[in-house]
């Protein structure tokens, strides 16, 4: 596979994976609405290189190419470099390793570079990290989303499969995978990708997210499951 069909492949993964996280928060009760953007005042919001790229052609087939780079020129912090990936994490949990501590704060003050008028410019292309900032009540400015435990199982999970069909990528705030992919620099403030070690979730929640995620990996891709992309993908990893 060449560089471009491994490029095209990556987007029709991640469209898939979006597809049907959003599939599933619409069977739920959410209190969010457009132009509620307390979710988006922040400046930690971590995403993949896959991602990254997706989110920067949405932003140029927008006509936002300033906005893309007014992101890109975000200072990021070396504190901002996230301990691990989440399949980094899952390894380690799923090893009984004890994880890193976190390199810095969990938010950090601000608001997203992309923010315009309260609303996302590019929101088909958001980040999951964006889409998983869902809340069952109205956030108070500065406040917390509500969601119940099953819901950060199931994002977590969806975390992971999005990592992992990114095999070569890299992780981190998204100022800086937007400038590590505009050749920017700032990969110092990225870890990377690791391949799925498996999935991190309670034992009392093991059997619903397998049921939930069935109808996920059987998604056709080019004609065939996601379920087998996401495995090739996995053996062909050096």
């Amino acid at each position: 596979m060449n560089h471009s069909d491994s490029h095209n492949l990556g987007f029709a993964l991640l469209a898939e994976l979006y597809a049907a996280y959003n599939q599933l928060a619409q069977g739920q009760r959410w209190a969010c609405f457009a132009g509620c953007s307390v979710c988006c005042q922040t400046g930690r919001v971590l995403i993949t290189t896959l991602e990254g790229r997706y989110l920067a052609e949405g932003l140029r087939r927008a006509g936002r190419d300033d906005l893309l780079r007014a992101a890109a020129a975000v200072p990021v912090e070396p504190a901002a470099r996230p301990a691990s990936s989440f399949n980094a994490l899952a390894r380690m949990c799923l090893a009984r390793q004890e994880p890193p501590p976190a390199a810095g704060p969990e938010a950090a003050p601000g608001r997203c570079p992309l923010l315009q008028d309260d609303l996302c410019p590019v929101y088909d292309h958001r980040p999951l990290a964006c889409r998983t900032m869902v809340s069952a009540e109205v956030c108070a400015p500065g406040g917390q989303a509500v969601h119940d435990q099953w819901w950060i199982t199931l994002a977590t999970a969806f975390f992971q499969l999005v990592e992992a069909a990114d095999p070569a990528g890299l992780f981190g705030p998204l100022p800086a995978v937007l400038a590590a992919e505009s050749g920017a620099g700032w990969e110092s403030r990225l870890v990377p990708c690791e391949p799925l070690p498996g999935l991190l979730a309670p034992p009392e929640h093991q059997e619903g997210l397998s049921r939930a995620l069935r109808p996920v990996f059987a998604r056709p891709v080019r004609g065939r499951p996601l379920g087998l992309w996401l495995d090739e993908i996995r053996s062909n990893r050096p």
